[in-house]
């Protein structure tokens, strides 16, 4: 990388006046920047120079400074005349000289870092950082009453750098807040005290930004001499705070606008989001309202059976892309609806898992009128598991298909010991509500497309496909 000065001498000025700009050039020859002289020595904005090949503003071929014959002499310190092309197309022929020389390829190795405090810095940087952060910074002289901005102030306003203006023509830029700007201003040369003001702001181009005014003083000795602050774009936040919550608005009201119970929650099962419908059935089974952030874990730490049983279904949740249950919120001693529960899983753009989501639609009415007399027939009526006759049915189609397949399946038989007894003394209800949540409790534990059944009243069975034996005695166990 090499920094060259461009002199051009004037015939229309004195002898010896001359305009220089200095340029930097990557070992490519690719302008990497141009100062603000650019313009009256080549015609060209530094902004239009970066990023162009130097041959732009080059005469012809033998005039690259990169050349060998040009290169040698200007290592060696000599300033060369070459002829440029100036951006209205004529040509001109002024004094090239080289600054700095600096290869691309130098390896930073005895480079540390220490911390700038009063030492000036470069205008390059400065302007660097207000192009990228969306800053300007402003400086008022209280004696000579003059006003200084950087390059940002002028961006920012949309207006071009240089422009003549005053700071009563700025305020008009600021119609809705300029009484608050002039009593900050007032308020700060008077006391010193800081301010910082966030207000909108209409451009040259009636373009509406917001921006947060800051300033303070600064002081000469115990006088205040000066104040000085910068003007910050915060409309790129105000625009994603917009957005963000039009997308929440629209999401309140797409999951309201249904009577399913839906719910979403992060990692560590906190609640994100969820609509009026889960939160009535929620305060109706568990006897309070749920608040948006809360963790389901601890509100439901009065309710361990539930807990435990909600915990491993999100878990389930978090490990799979999306599964179905059939269940209601709790086992209780009461009537509660009976839901399908559909689960998806969360991921961000980068595959992460960041939480899962639950719709649950009420069925009970579906499984109680006439129209649902298959599945009354197909299903046990206590658990809501497949019952011994469509088991038997699924068993037969599996064995049918046996011979066309190479895989195998494993059959799974559980008695419950004692079942019996514990009826007579707990009596049917309790019984009842025993096996809806084991047969929960199994359904979490296997795939969608295991058949689960209750073949009578203590027995159950589970058929797996496409289950080696070695796998089969896992689940069971």
């Amino acid at each position: 990388m090499k920094e060259f000065f461009i002199r051009r001498d004037r015939s229309d000025a004195p002898q010896g006046a001359e305009r220089r700009t200095l340029i930097r050039i990557n070992d490519d020859g690719v302008i990497l920047f141009a100062d603000h002289h650019a313009e009256a020595v080549l015609g060209y904005d530094a902004s239009e120079l970066e990023g162009r090949k130097v041959q732009c503003i080059l005469a012809a071929r033998q005039d690259d400074p990169f050349a060998p014959a040009h290169r040698h002499r200007i290592e060696n310190g000599e300033s060369i005349l070459i002829t440029f092309r100036h951006k209205e197309g004529f040509f001109f022929t002024a004094g090239l000289s080289l600054r700095m020389d600096i290869r691309d390829s130098d390896q930073a190795a005895s480079a540390f870092i220490s911390q700038r405090d009063h030492s000036p810095i470069d205008h390059r940087l400065i302007r660097l950082t207000e192009t990228s952060a969306g800053v300007g910074i402003w400086e008022l002289d209280l004696h000579s009453n003059e006003l200084i901005w950087t390059d940002g102030m002028y961006h920012l306003l949309e207006l071009r750098p240089g422009s003549e203006i005053t700071p009563e023509q700025a305020l008009f830029y600021c119609q809705s807040s300029q009484g608050r700007i002039r009593a900050l201003f007032r308020r700060c040369i008077r006391t010193g005290q800081p301010f910082s003001l966030t207000l909108d702001l209409i451009t040259a181009r009636q373009n509406v930004r917001q921006v947060t005014l800051t300033g303070r003083a600064l002081k000469a000795g115990e006088r205040i001499q000066r104040l000085g602050g910068t003007l910050v774009d915060r409309t790129p936040e105000r625009n994603h705070t917009l957005a963000r919550q039009q997308a929440e608005q629209m999401l309140g009201a797409t999951i309201n606008a249904t009577n399913d119970l839906v719910v979403a929650v992060d990692h560590q099962l906190n609640l994100l989001h969820f609509n009026r419908a889960f939160s009535r059935q929620f305060e109706l089974t568990f006897g309070f309202r749920p608040q948006s952030g809360s963790n389901l874990s601890a509100a439901l730490q009065g309710f361990p059976n539930e807990r435990r049983l909600i915990e491993r279904l999100w878990h389930r949740a978090f490990e799979r892309d999306s599964f179905v249950v059939e269940m209601p919120m709790a086992q209780q001693h009461r009537e509660l609806p009976l839901y399908e529960i559909h689960y998806q899983r969360l991921t961000n753009d980068q595959g992460d898992v960041i939480g899962a989501v639950h719709v649950a639609r009420d069925i009970s009415d579906r499984l109680q009128n006439s129209s649902s007399s298959k599945y009354r027939v197909q299903h046990d009526p206590v658990t809501g598991l497949m019952n011994r006759k469509a088991f038997l049915g699924r068993l037969q189609r599996t064995l049918e298909h046996k011979p066309r397949r190479e895989s195998s399946d494993s059959l799974l038989y559980l008695d419950l010991d004692g079942f019996d007894h514990f009826n007579e003394i707990a009596g049917s209800g309790t019984c009842d509500r025993y096996l809806r949540e084991l047969a929960g409790n199994l359904g979490v534990k296997i795939r969608q497309r295991d058949a689960l059944a209750r073949l009578a009243g203590d027995t159950f069975a589970l058929l797996i496909e496409n289950c080696p034996e070695a796998r089969a005695r896992k689940i069971a166990d």
